[in-house]
């Protein structure tokens, strides 16, 4: 049995863009979150949320990384986040194994051909 933990947009601003004149002001970006579990996590059955990744604990560590500095690449943005979160997510017992995947989406990217956003993705198993 496989289960699956998806978190389908966490939002936030962050300074992003290849210019200085485009990371001066913040802009949107979602990130989603998929945990691939290799075997049902205990809160399945213990509906106990202490040895288990929190929602809200997840988007902290985003919004740290998001607040962290200007960046100039959707690409490092998404290594510098998929690393936070790897590091919070190996705390935990159930997460051993797990695939772990995180898009993060510039929605509206300063180029008037994109019309639905850049996407960088990382998938690795913790």
């Amino acid at each position: 049995m496989k289960t699956e933990l998806i978190i389908p947009v966490i939002a936030g601003k962050v300074h992003l863009g290849c210019l200085p004149e485009e990371r001066k002001k913040s802009q949107k970006i979602e990130t989603q979150i998929k945990i691939r579990f290799s075997k049902p996590p205990l809160v399945c059955k213990n509906d106990s949320l202490k040895n288990t990744p929190c929602y809200a604990e997840m988007a902290e560590c985003l919004e740290k990384v998001f607040k962290k500095k200007h960046y100039a690449t959707i690409e490092h943005l998404g290594m510098e986040s998929f690393e936070s979160l790897r590091k919070y997510l190996k705390k935990f017992s159930n997460t051993k194994g797990a695939e772990f995947f995180l898009n993060i989406n510039k929605v509206k990217p300063p180029v008037k051909a994109i019309k639905k956003g850049s996407h960088f993705s990382v998938t690795d198993t913790l």
